[in-house]
């Protein structure tokens, strides 16, 4: 009946604010301030969706310039290398110890799009 009860538009919500704060029509959520850069942030199971918003939705979006994946992600969350935009994963020793066997699944080699900071 037109009404969607779950969370199937998330990932369009997302990239519609972004864009709305990169570029505003009407209203204009940051009150005249200049936006320099656009940076999607997850936290634990945001984290999650964000790495996979990063992999599949981003390539098609591209309105963020930078991802910062914080406490989450896990090893279902590894990052695409071959996208043109920079990522900080922040881990804690909690995802370190606990990865079940998938730490070197999270230990992503650095580059200049990636950093991995443990904490």
């Amino acid at each position: 009946g037109g009404t969607i009860l779950d969370d199937a538009l998330s990932f369009d919500i997302f990239s519609q604010a972004a864009q709305a704060v990169r570029s505003p029509a009407g209203l204009d959520p940051m009150g005249g301030l200049r936006v320099e850069r656009v940076i999607a942030m997850g936290w634990s199971q945001s984290a999650a969706r964000l790495s996979t918003y990063h992999n599949s939705i981003h390539p098609l979006a591209g309105v963020f310039d930078g991802f910062l994946i914080v406490m989450g992600g896990g090893v279902a969350g590894q990052l695409r290398t071959d996208l043109d935009v920079k990522v900080l994963r922040l881990l804690s020793e909690s995802e370190i110890a606990g990865s079940h066997g998938g730490v070197s699944q999270l230990r992503e080699m650095d580059s200049d799009r990636f950093r991995r900071w443990e904490v």
